[in-house]
């Protein structure tokens, strides 16, 4: 009786893991369709000061499925999102460049029409913020 119950409760745990790895997928994608869009620049900072207005200077972000791309012209920079987490406070995204180049871990907030995110260099951010050794953005959906 008692490995009867301990079997069955082996196997609730792992369809009760099963469900909430599931759940967290869900609600990951929800995020990202959430993001879809074109964003215009409100704010871009690096190390805490504006990033150079000729740099910034009409170009938008464009997000589809799982996809990032910095729009500038004719010149688009793809970036993929190969994990996200809304469950997280901040949630956290992290993005892999082409060419094998090394993973971008990040956080966001999504607020209606208007999107922060921020990358260091080298590991996570601590916060949102416009932080030595942070890039930051603050992005507003087009209409």
């Amino acid at each position: 009786m008692s490995r009867r119950i301990l079997t069955l409760s082996a196997l609730a745990l792992l369809i009760l893991s099963g469900v909430a790895a599931t759940a967290r997928a869900d609600a990951n994608d929800d995020e990202l369709k959430k993001m879809k869009g074109t964003w215009t620049i409100v704010t871009a900072t690096k190390d805490g000061q504006p990033m150079p207005e000729d740099e910034m200077k009409d170009a938008r972000f464009v997000i589809e499925g799982d996809t990032i791309s910095m729009v500038k012209g004719e010149k688009k920079n793809p970036v993929k999102v190969t994990n996200i987490d809304a469950t997280k406070s901040p949630a956290t995204i992290d993005l892999q460049p082409p060419d094998g180049q090394e993973k971008i871990e990040g956080l966001y907030k999504i607020d209606g029409d208007t999107l922060e995110m921020c990358f260091k260099k080298s590991g996570r951010p601590a916060e949102i913020s416009q932080a030595k050794d942070v890039v930051y953005l603050k992005l507003k959906r087009q209409k």
